[in-house]
């Protein structure tokens, strides 16, 4: 499994700590190099949560439609958190470690110890 349905199952499993149980939609923002199809199959299996992939170009347009950002360990966090966006790095416990030398960016496998 590549890391980046490892860290969308993590943080699916873990939505609740995000979530509050508030009811949320989630927009995957794939990167330019990925076809746009590639989570259709992901999404499909995720039949309880309201989720879609971005058909945005820029990256300003999914920034302002969002209330949190997150991601493994990419430069749309960065931006997010310098935007004031809340920002979460969903990397996995047993992945690679976070390595952005942002201290706003919390960690998901930091919050569900």
């Amino acid at each position: 499994i590549s890391l980046e349905f490892a860290s969308l199952k993590y943080f699916i499993r873990n939505l609740n700590q995000v979530t509050h149980g508030k009811n949320i939609k989630v927009r995957i923002r794939t990167h330019p190099s990925e076809s746009i199809n590639k989570y259709d199959s992901f999404i499909e299996k995720c039949v309880d949560i309201n989720m879609e992939v971005s058909k945005n170009a820029k990256l300003c347009s999914d920034l302002a439609w969002a209330d949190q950002v997150v991601g493994m360990q990419s430069f749309a966090m960065v931006v997010a958190q310098n935007c004031n966006i809340p920002t979460m790095s969903i990397l996995p416990p047993d992945s690679i470690e976070y390595i952005l030398p942002y201290s706003k960016i919390i960690s998901l496998r930091r919050l569900c110890k």
